[in-house]
């Protein structure tokens, strides 16, 4: 059995444990590691074919991040060949020991004053709209030009509520919004039944439209963002008052806290401040 034959059945496998996009970053690296070991039989992989896919990356310059993305991805098809063809030569452990180490970095946020600085410049409720929708709710950018009427509910109490199905994993998360964006909201679709009634997304146009119009709104008020900015401004936000972390995960559909906790990073002084609560209190007193 080659390589390239297991490739359709290894694609197959991910349905359902991996979003589409990472699906498609999968078959890319199997591709790119068929035409560098060539399309050996499976029996006949070594280590060293890895190792060669690593010193070829390495030599191409890639980052610390592109090239633990891509052995994560073959210690994955590793994983499916010891499963289904029983495949014992090589392990999924060896591969991942050929991954570098990641320096994490500290995410760019903006602050409070910004963002109103950008929406006091907005020149509509398109404008307005792309900037609380993704300072109020974290959303990725995908998942925002995804959404449909039917994700937003208001309860009997009058809370609206935001579902989201799409994101990493295809894992379906509800958001709570506040009275501030739910007006905004409801403004947005009662303007979209005017502009093209017949719509059923909330955004018609592309990610590269959206950074477009993000960027011009911000260009206005000095400041300059991209999307995911925005989805790291609200993760900080709600940091910095007080939020439980594992609450700000399970809004942002982050599957693993860790991934939360890289915005304590962001502003050291919540540590400080979170420490000096700490503080033991006792009537016994010191003689």
């Amino acid at each position: 059995m080659f390589i390239s034959e297991t490739l359709k059945t290894f694609i197959s496998y991910l349905k359902g444990s991996k979003s589409p996009d990472t699906m498609k970053t999968y078959d890319f690296v199997l591709q790119k590691f068929k035409d560098v070991v060539g399309d050996k039989d499976i029996d006949a992989l070594k280590i060293d074919d890895f190792i060669q896919f690593k010193a070829t990356l390495v030599d191409r310059n890639a980052s610390s991040s592109t090239i633990a993305t891509q052995l994560s991805a073959l210690a994955n098809y590793i994983s499916f060949l010891r499963k289904f063809y029983k495949f014992t030569a090589v392990d999924q452990d060896d591969i991942k020991t050929l991954r570098p180490k990641i320096n994490q970095q500290i995410p760019q946020y903006l602050e409070e004053w910004e963002i109103t600085a950008m929406l006091e410049v907005c020149e509509d409720i398109e404008e307005e709209i792309i900037i609380k929708l993704l300072f109020y709710t974290g959303l990725r950018a995908k998942e925002m030009l995804g959404l449909k009427h039917e994700n937003f509910r208001e309860d009997q109490n009058g809370m609206m509520w935001l579902k989201v199905i799409k994101g990493k994993g295809n894992k379906e998360r509800i958001i709570p919004l506040n009275d501030d964006i739910k007006t905004t909201i409801k403004r947005y679709i009662e303007f979209l039944k005017f502009k093209n009634p017949k719509a059923t997304k909330l955004f018609s146009y592309s990610y590269s439209t959206l950074w477009y119009r993000l960027k011009k709104i911000a260009k206005r008020a000095g400041i300059t963002v991209h999307p995911h900015v925005m989805r790291h401004t609200f993760a900080t936000t709600l940091l910095s008052k007080g939020v439980d972390i594992r609450v700000i995960a399970d809004i942002m559909g982050h599957a693993d806290v860790s991934s939360t906790m890289r915005y304590t990073k962001v502003k050291p002084q919540l540590a400080v401040e979170a420490v000096n609560k700490l503080i033991l209190r006792t009537d016994k007193t010191t003689e």
